[in-house]
């Protein structure tokens, strides 16, 4: 029972003969799961024991049914199998990508520094192959930018700590500057890449700047994705109480099976026309945790050799919304509220 102390902190003499459930507590997530769950049926899944004085152990938490409950008492058996070693080493890892990007990032923002301003102020001196070459290291550059960024990322998600701050934002004006961002990587791949601005879009609750990281990656991606002389469309529409923004490809589309796992982290399509295609499998992951966190929906549409079109949604800007910050606005500006 030594093992039992370690995961509960309760002794044998403690625990035996007693409800488990008045000893201790099993989350998954933030939310208890209760014995009526875990016991109807078989259960097998990480969760969180909160034992003895507080006590939080990792574990991989398996039952099943036991026979002659009237007889026994019983109603199931629970296994218990200690993560805490396995969550110590992701921990690890977590901790590694943490310091070898942060590391990256700052030589990496000053060598695309360096490159924007000597190709903006040298280009009309340099020759077509030589402005070509600098196009193609700036784009690389930005792309393993993206890379570093997108590490962060995850390792933010991966330890609850990725933040979004919440406000009216035009949405127009960050898909415009995503696109142009982005066009110079079109370019290079002989890709049309079109935004269709909308002027009557009403505004979004949204934090910009993770907004702006879900549409580089959706715009990358489907930039990667189609070949050359492709056409990538970008544009939103409106409806009742959300703005649906839609990134639109003609590439080589994605398999039906492939379709439920591609907002999965490190997941990658496998067929031969997206072998020439790289990838870390993080973007759409990375995506779908901002969208969620926005309290919006991502979704894609897709068939093989026709191309690809993910969606995502964001709440619109309601009355409520205007009209509370109105009223605190003049509230401020008539000395009605202190702070």
């Amino acid at each position: 029972m030594q093992r039992n102390r370690e995961l509960t902190g309760y002794s044998e003499t403690e625990i035996q003969g007693r409800p488990i459930d008045q000893m201790i507590k099993l989350f998954s997530e933030q939310e208890e799961i209760l014995p009526k769950t875990y016991c109807r049926g078989s259960f097998n899944k990480p969760v969180k024991v909160v034992g003895k004085e507080g006590k939080q152990t990792k574990v991989n938490l398996m039952t099943t049914q036991a026979e002659g409950t009237v007889q026994t008492n019983l109603s199931c058996i629970l296994i218990l199998h200690d993560l805490s070693k396995e969550e110590e080493l992701e921990q690890m890892k977590l901790d590694f990508v943490s310091m070898a990007s942060h590391e990256l990032k700052t030589p990496l923002t000053n060598i695309i520094g360096y490159l924007s301003v000597f190709i903006e102020e040298n280009r009309p001196k340099l020759t077509k192959e030589q402005a070509e070459l600098l196009d193609r290291s700036l784009v690389s550059a930005r792309q393993l930018q993206a890379l570093v960024e997108n590490l962060l990322s995850v390792n933010k998600i991966e330890r609850e700590q990725m933040a979004v701050s919440v406000e009216q934002v035009d949405l127009n004006a960050v898909l415009d500057k995503a696109v142009e961002d982005l066009q110079n990587q079109a370019k290079l791949k002989n890709i049309i890449l079109n935004y269709t601005k909308d002027a009557t879009l009403p505004k979004v609750m949204a934090d910009p700047l993770r907004l702006a990281e879900v549409i580089n990656n959706l715009v990358a991606n489907a930039i990667s994705y189609t070949g050359a002389g492709g056409r990538v469309s970008v544009y939103s529409n409106s409806a009742p109480n959300e703005i649906v923004t839609t990134v639109e490809d003609t590439g080589v589309g994605i398999p039906a099976e492939a379709i439920p796992h591609l907002f999965n982290k490190f997941f990658r399509v496998s067929n031969t026309l997206q072998k020439g295609s790289k990838g870390t499998g993080l973007g759409l992951y990375i995506s779908k945790s901002i969208i969620q966190k926005l309290n919006g929906r991502i979704w894609v549409e897709s068939e093989p050799g026709k191309g690809s079109k993910f969606h995502f949604s964001l709440p619109i800007v309601q009355e409520a919304t205007l009209n509370s910050n109105r009223f605190v606005s003049e509230a401020i500006q008539t000395g009605a509220l202190n702070y």
